[in-house]
């Protein structure tokens, strides 16, 4: 029986998105393939047959040095279920023990910083589009001297890419509060 599951998860949050994948392979439905980052299809499989483990990686899906890392992990009996973006699903039975993309600390914290690394020029691009917006709503409300004659539509997009804004710098405020929480417990590690 296969079956489609839509879910959004933020780019902060894959460690919630595997824990996802791996809840649902517990109550016996694999994942097989995503589509456009938001839409798992699963199949049926016994509860608990297969990990998941989810990775960003550092180049494009197609690039000679993502083709040998994903081969690299397909070595050890993993196999690359699905990607988007750079993005790259991996899944492994659970019955040939443990599967783990990240050995430590330090693989922790390079990850997150690839995934911060992706969300801050979006952040500035996005930045300079909805001061760019603004300005011109200001423009428009001081040439007109009346604020009923200014486009309606002109402010719900100043105010939408200010919210996306918002969603922005949260997310890359999360990330480095994840590294900056790693790299502390790294030290009491040491």
């Amino acid at each position: 029986m296969r079956f489609t599951r839509i879910r959004i998860f933020l780019v902060n949050q894959y460690e919630k998105e595997e824990k996802w994948l791996n809840e649902m392979a517990a109550k016996g439905f694999a994942m097989v393939s995503i589509r456009g980052g938001i839409c798992y299809e699963f199949e049926s499989c016994n509860p608990g047959e297969y990990i998941y483990r989810l990775e960003l990686l550092e180049n494009n899906i197609t690039s000679p040095e993502s083709l040998h890392y994903i081969k690299f992990v397909e070595e050890t009996g993993a196999v690359m279920i699905g990607t988007w973006f750079r993005w790259v699903y991996f899944r492994k039975k659970a019955s040939e023990g443990e599967f783990m993309l990240f050995s430590d600390i330090a693989s922790k914290v390079t990850h997150y910083q690839r995934i911060r690394r992706i969300i801050i020029p979006v952040l500035f691009l996005e930045g300079f589009i909805t001061l760019t917006n603004f300005h011109y709503y200001i423009g428009k409300v001081k040439d007109s001297y009346q604020l009923g004659s200014v486009m309606n539509m002109d402010i719900f997009c100043a105010i939408l890419l200010g919210m996306i804004d918002l969603i922005l710098i949260y997310l890359s405020l999360s990330l480095t509060w994840h590294i900056r929480k790693l790299k502390r417990e790294q030290i009491i590690r040491e």
